[in-house]
């Protein structure tokens, strides 16, 4: 504890409250005492747990709660472009350069891909070798 605000609270029933205002349900017990600050601070603790249960179990099902959630599940949603699985064995030309990653004409679109570590030059034959959801690999053609 820092010693000038022990002193501080010491000098100043105010700030005394002060503190137990900001400490919460131990601070009204100190202040208060005895067998009433008890009850205060078990009032506290019961009304914390039933806006708990609020937040939890009605929340959701209230406007607000409908407006801040999702309506739909995710099970039927896909990240990844299900078009690329179709690419490997394709052949195409780098129109950047993969350092390792860049972009290739693939089929006449372009794709964002990448090497397995090595850097393909601008214009280079590539072929790709992988894809896994939306990350496809490609190799340099000899």
């Amino acid at each position: 504890r820092n010693l000038s605000l022990e002193t501080d609270m010491k000098e100043s029933h105010a700030a005394d409250e002060t503190l137990a205002g900001l400490v919460g349900a131990e601070g009204v017990c100190s202040t208060v005492g005895g067998v009433l600050g008890i009850l205060l601070a078990v009032l506290a603790l019961l009304v914390g747990c039933v806006m708990v249960v609020l937040v939890v179990k009605i929340f959701p099902n209230s406007f607000v709660g409908r407006n801040l959630s999702l309506e739909t599940d995710m099970k039927e949603s896909h990240a990844a472009d299900e078009t690329l699985a179709g690419l490997v064995g394709a052949e195409g030309v780098c129109s950047t350069v993969l350092r390792p990653s860049g972009f290739v004409d693939l089929k006449g679109r372009r794709v964002d891909v990448v090497t397995r570590g090595e850097n393909v030059e601008q214009g280079a034959r590539v072929r790709v070798v992988e894809v896994e959801g939306s990350r496809v690999v490609v190799e340099k053609i000899s």
